[in-house]
């Protein structure tokens, strides 16, 4: 009897050691999973993208690109071989009617579409709904677009959209994102779509809002899965005001499935933690509040940094790149014209006597430099 109970006694403490065990192993699961949790862990930024919409123009001057190993070969070969998986293409109405000349037209970018499909990379279209650049100061209506009404622009806007949609789609594109507009901070296709910051919240963003929906639907009724992205200027005050400026367009009914920054830090604010500056602390802290605020992903669509300086260079955008992985929010970056290099301008720019883009990421000889795409 003695014996048996001495085994029972064995029986129980061994088990009540292997549960001991068993808890110890849970304890410690539950505790790992929520150090990975609750512990910051920089995450890859998955879109690594350039805007090369210069790419054509610069050819025909008879500019030539060279890869990594001096070799000169197609810029869409070289910009897959550094990493690059998207390419954002920008789309004028009618570029001859604002003399800058054939480029960036719509068949201008299916050429440059097709090329950077064919090297498995995803495709953005940029539509500026302008015959030239469209940014804050510049929304100007295209010259073929007489009536500036707000119904016959909304009209303008759908079958523009829908057409060259269609047209796209015809060519074997199908952009994984489109813009409904370029840096549309103050509006589009102004003074009919101007954003009204005088009046009082609530209706500032009626006649613009209605323009860019009409945008947004036309892009679904031909792509439905294609996400359409709203894009303002200086990123790096979006998160200011409670997000107040994308807090204003989807309350008034705005639509939206990606949201779009262009960040453009200076030599002199690049590094500094202060409201209203140009900062890459900012435009991280934008990207986290956006995409914490409205659930929407949020792109860096335009960024670059004069490469006066090399090295500042590098470690400017090092420092930006290193603050969105860390932060984990941004879905992607679009580095802006990274293939200018040694003062090339288009012919428009040298006839109005402009200086040339000084933010490109090439080489003097035409080679991509180290540090424009984040690892």
């Amino acid at each position: 009897m003695q014996v048996l109970f001495a085994n029972i006694e064995k029986k129980v403490y061994f088990c009540n050691c292997f549960e001991l065990i068993a808890m110890k192993k849970v304890f410690f699961c539950i505790l790992f999973i929520l150090i990975c949790t609750l512990t910051p862990c920089a995450q890859p930024i998955a879109v690594k993208g350039a805007d090369v919409s210069w790419v054509t123009e610069q050819e025909a001057d008879g500019v030539a690109f060279r890869n990594a190993a001096g070799d000169t070969t197609d810029l869409f070969v070289i910009m897959r071989e550094e990493g690059v998986n998207a390419i954002r293409l920008r789309v004028f109405v009618a570029p001859v009617a604002s003399g800058y000349g054939p480029w960036c037209d719509l068949q201008d970018a299916i050429v440059k579409a097709r090329r950077a499909q064919a090297q498995g990379m995803e495709v953005m279209i940029d539509f500026h709904y302008s015959d030239f650049f469209a940014d804050p100061g510049c929304q100007r209506i295209p010259a073929s677009w007489q009536d500036t009404s707000l119904q016959a622009l909304k009209e303008r806007v759908d079958r523009y959209t829908r057409e060259s949609m269609e047209r796209l789609r015809a060519a074997g594109i199908t952009p994984r994102w489109v813009q409904v507009g370029n840096e549309t901070t103050s509006g589009m296709l102004l003074p009919t779509g101007r954003i009204q910051w005088e009046d009082q919240p609530g209706h500032r963003f009626d006649r613009y809002v209605a323009l860019s929906n009409a945008g947004y639907e036309a892009v679904k009724a031909v792509c439905p899965k294609t996400e359409v992205v709203i894009h303002i200027d200086n990123g790096f005050q979006a998160w200011e005001g409670d997000c107040c400026w994308f807090r204003e367009y989807i309350e008034a009914g705005g639509k939206v499935d990606v949201i779009g920054l262009s960040h453009y830090a200076t030599p002199e604010f690049w590094n500094k933690d202060s409201v209203h500056v140009p900062s890459n602390i900012n435009a991280a802290k934008s990207v986290e509040a956006l995409h914490r605020k409205f659930g929407k992903p949020v792109m860096l669509v335009e960024t670059g940094f004069p490469t006066d300086d090399p090295e500042l260079w590098r470690t400017a955008m090092s420092d930006l790149y290193a603050r969105l992985q860390a932060g984990k929010s941004c879905a992607g970056v679009f580095y802006w014209e990274p293939q200018v290099f040694r003062w090339w301008r288009p012919g428009y720019y040298i006839r109005n006597d402009w200086g040339a883009y000084n933010m490109g990421a090439f080489t003097w000889d035409g080679q991509p430099m180290k540090g424009f795409l984040p690892e």
